[in-house]
């Protein structure tokens, strides 16, 4: 598989007011975390890296700081130290979202680098970003067992793709799925073993193809 783009994050920060800074940017803290939902946001634990320049206790602090600075009373004290925290959290917002950009694009992540971007509590820029798949990847669904999700390069219109699996060391293939979608979620599967997976392409002028055989051990 490859891209053709790297994915980017869209933060919007200047359109945010102070009360929008500290609330979103929490949301993103609990949202990489995973909190309060054990076991976490597996798209940011290892062997992905883990926000390090800030850390998210840095940005925490950070944006605790700026809503004491709201908190102050009117005046020059209140305004200047909610121009100074307000920077400050900007900056740190911005080294979060390059975090996040990164484990989107990371080889495993890229197919599916939107999902990682958005499981951040973060927007995906529709502009500057994006990919184009050139062959079939598949990934596991994080938090539910024995379902796994497809994308395959997305041909002409018309093209109908056939979602087929099997067990390793099986022969015959089963058939998931038809349609005209490019991506699929292949459902109750066993956890714990390994399965194949490739898709067949229908052609309007009748011609066929198929994609590569994709070997995912199923959690």
């Amino acid at each position: 598989m490859s891209t053709n783009k790297s994915w980017k994050v869209k933060l919007g920060l200047s359109q945010k007011t102070a009360l929008g800074l500290i609330g979103d940017g929490r949301k993103v803290i609990t949202m990489i975390t995973g909190d309060p939902n054990p076991p976490g946001n597996p798209n940011f634990k290892a062997p992905n890296p883990v926000p390090a320049d800030p850390t998210l206790v840095e940005f925490g602090d950070a944006i605790d700081e700026l809503e004491a600075a709201y908190e102050l009373p009117n005046g020059v004290q209140r305004t200047a130290a909610l121009k100074n925290r307000r920077t400050e959290v900007e900056n740190m917002y911005k080294g979060v979202g390059r975090y996040v950009e990164t484990v989107a694009n990371l080889p495993a992540n890229v197919a599916f680098g939107d999902e990682v971007i958005l499981s951040a509590g973060m927007a995906v820029a529709k502009n500057g970003g994006g990919y184009k798949v050139e062959g079939l990847a598949v990934k596991n669904k994080n938090l539910f067992p024995g379902t796994v999700k497809a994308r395959d390069k997305r041909f002409m219109r018309g093209t109908t793709y056939v979602w087929k699996f099997r067990k390793k060391g099986e022969i015959n293939w089963a058939t998931s799925w038809m349609g005209d979608a490019a991506s699929y979620e292949y459902t109750g599967l066993t956890s714990g073993a390994t399965y194949q997976f490739q898709a067949e392409h229908y052609f309007k002028d009748k011609s066929t193809s198929l994609s590569s055989i994709i070997e995912l051990p199923v959690l």
